[in-house]
């Protein structure tokens, strides 16, 4: 393994760009940032300095807070919210931290930001 590459517990191989010295403090500062249960803590470490904040736009930081992929479509079914499965799972997670309308305005749902 190059020193350019890192490896995390699973086992799974993550190139990191060698030419930007910040790159693997990045990756691993987006590491640090999925532990965190609060959405919020994230965001404001996202503050702190510029490679926090690129940590905290990873989908690898996002992914686990949001709701399972059939879950989400079962959300968004109607064709004019189908845009928003393609978005950055950040950009995704703080829209559904808004209401949200499914089932032809019929019900409401938001993820509460504290708990997730």
């Amino acid at each position: 393994m190059s020193a350019s590459e890192q490896t995390d517990e699973e086992g799974s191989s993550h190139a990191v760009a060698a030419e930007h010295p910040l790159a693997a403090y990045e990756w691993l500062a987006s590491r640090v940032l999925s532990l965190i249960d609060d959405a919020r803590e994230v965001c404001r470490l996202a503050l702190v300095n510029r490679t926090f904040y690129n940590a905290s736009s990873s989908d690898t930081v996002w992914e686990k807070r949001l709701p399972q992929l059939d879950h989400l479509t079962a959300i968004y079914s109607n064709a004019i919210h189908q845009h928003l499965l393609h978005l950055f799972k950040r950009d995704l997670y703080l829209k559904l931290c808004s209401s949200v309308l499914s089932d032809d305005g019929l019900q409401r749902f938001w993820i509460d930001p504290a708990s997730g």
